[in-house]
């Protein structure tokens, strides 16, 4: 979880693997309202997510269901490395004014991750690894 969450902070959730897995129950002991954004759409895999402690689990490949959720997490935690432009962005685009989007996943040497300018500039986020 990232250093300036706090208890009741809207803090998403993106690529529920390893990493993902243990970003949700953290955050879940930690009093945070957490959604998780996974490809696991089964009624399986969105009840094994709820157990771990999200309370929403989203279709984390559904560009439109992303850009949806514009401006409503005070924290997004990314463990994806890299998925393409529009999706990068629309990610991005998920953290509130003045919030921060936290990268973990690596992406290879040779992808590049594509930036929200404007959400930078304009909405004060901050984006760190």
């Amino acid at each position: 979880m990232y250093r300036n969450t706090r208890p009741g902070d809207e803090v998403a959730i993106i690529g529920i693997g390893g990493l993902g897995h243990l970003g949700v129950q953290l955050g879940e002991a930690m009093g945070c309202r957490i959604t998780a954004f996974s490809g696991k759409q089964t009624k399986e895999g969105i009840d094994s997510i709820k157990e771990l402690g999200a309370q929403e689990v989203v279709n984390s490949r559904d560009l439109k269901t992303v850009k949806d959720n514009g401006f409503t997490y005070n924290t997004v935690i990314t463990t994806v490395p890299h998925v393409n432009k529009d999706f990068d962005v629309a990610f991005q685009g998920m953290v509130k004014p003045f919030g921060k989007f936290v990268q973990v996943g690596i992406p290879s040497y040779k992808d590049t991750m594509a930036l929200d300018h404007i959400g930078l500039v304009f909405y004060g986020r901050e984006i760190v690894g």
